[in-house]
């Protein structure tokens, strides 16, 4: 089909452009000119936004609402359960622009005031920079963003997998050039 075909070329060129791009050979008219074409369709903030409002406000089953148990009446509650820890990822490699990263930062002051019990902040270019863990109500530490290297998302996933993590949702900021995992985590990502 031809939305295959177009899919298929739009993945040819950022490749191309990618390459180009880590060789320095990348002139910023033709940057300009690609990132027109690669423009996502699809509006992310209103992603996260739209999924951030939903895990907030979810019913879970257990503990039940205590308000209503002295009356044998048992309902599931909403809220914080469903916002236990959050993992917020920063591609800080070579790729990523110093504007993009700025925005990415932005975002992560935007999740933090959400209010997850635990917030994790990772920066990661093809290995893991830094890794900032921030408690409920405590406010972001001074953060640095560390890389600038290759891109490669797998050390996060490793890390979350070692450390024995489940998180609510694990939340990467990239521009989606890099090596994936080969399995997708048995918990939502964004």
């Amino acid at each position: 089909s031809s939305k295959a075909l177009e899919e298929e070329w739009k993945a040819r060129v950022a490749a191309a452009a990618q390459t180009a791009r880590s060789q320095g050979k990348s002139p910023a008219g033709l940057e300009r000119l690609i990132d027109e074409l690669l423009k996502p369709y699809i509006p992310w903030r209103e992603v996260l936004a739209d999924y951030m409002e939903r895990i907030c406000h979810e019913y879970v089953w257990g503990p039940f609402d205590r308000r209503f148990t002295h009356l044998e009446t048992y309902i599931p509650s909403t809220g914080q359960d469903g916002l236990s820890e959050i993992v917020v990822a920063l591609d800080t490699s070579g790729s990523v622009s110093q504007k993009e990263l700025s925005q990415f930062l932005a975002e992560v002051k935007a999740i933090a005031d959400i209010g997850a019990n635990t917030l994790h902040i990772v920066f990661c270019d093809a290995k893991i920079g830094a890794w900032y863990t921030v408690e409920l109500n405590e406010g972001l530490p001074h953060i640095k963003a560390t890389g600038g290297g290759g891109t490669d998302f797998r050390p996060v996933f490793k890390a979350v997998g070692k450390k024995g993590m489940n998180p609510s949702v694990l939340i990467y900021y990239t521009d989606g050039y890099g090596s994936f995992p080969d399995r997708q985590p048995g918990y939502p990502v964004l």
